[in-house]
C-alpha cells in the first residue's frame, strides 16, 4: 500500500449566496473567496487538530480557480502509520463520491450537476456531442 493518500476535496459556496447576490456566485469572487477560505480553514482544523481521519502528521494543499472563477482545493494528508487505512474497505469508509438522488434531494442534485460534475458525456449529459446512440464515445 502507498505511503500517502490523495483526496480531491471541493468546497462550494452555498446556494443562499446566489439568492442574496441576485446573480451567480461567480459574479462575486471576493465573497466566494472569503467563504471558501473560511470553510477551508475549518476543514484543515478538523483534519489536523481534531483528528477527523486519525492522527495527522502533515497536510499540503493547493487552491485553484476554475474557468468560471470558482475555487477548489487539492489536498494531501499524511496520517500517522497506526491510523492509515489498511484495506480498501477502510478507504471506502473515509472517501465517497456519490451523485445525490434526483428524487430525494433535487437541490443537492442540481448543485452537483451544475458545479461538480466533470467529463464530457454520460447519463446526466445526454445532449453532449460525444453521445452517440445513447453511449458516451469518448
Amino acid at each position: 500500500m502507498r505511503e500517502y493518500y490523495a483526496y480531491k476535496l471541493m468546497i462550494r459556496p452555498s446556494e443562499s449566496l446566489t439568492m442574496h447576490l441576485g446573480g451567480h456566485v461567480a459574479d462575486a469572487p471576493d465573497i466566494v473567496s472569503r467563504v471558501f477560505k473560511l470553510k477551508l480553514d475549518q476543514l484543515i482544523d478538523l483534519i489536523k487538530n481534531k483528528n477527523y481521519f486519525g492522527r495527522c502528521i502533515g497536510v499540503m494543499h493547493i487552491i485553484e480557480f476554475q474557468k468560471r472563477g470558482l475555487p477548489h482545493v487539492y489536498m494531501l494528508v499524511w496520517l500517522h502509520p497506526n491510523d492509515r487505512p489498511k484495506r480498501v474497505e477502510h478507504v471506502d469508509q473515509i472517501v465517497s463520491a456519490e451523485i445525490p438522488d434526483k428524487e430525494i434531494d433535487p437541490v443537492a442534485y442540481e448543485v452537483v450537476k451544475n458545479y461538480m460534475m466533470h467529463g464530457t458525456c454520460g447519463k446526466d449529459r445526454e445532449n453532449s456531442s460525444f453521445m452517440v446512440k445513447g453511449n458516451c464515445v469518448r
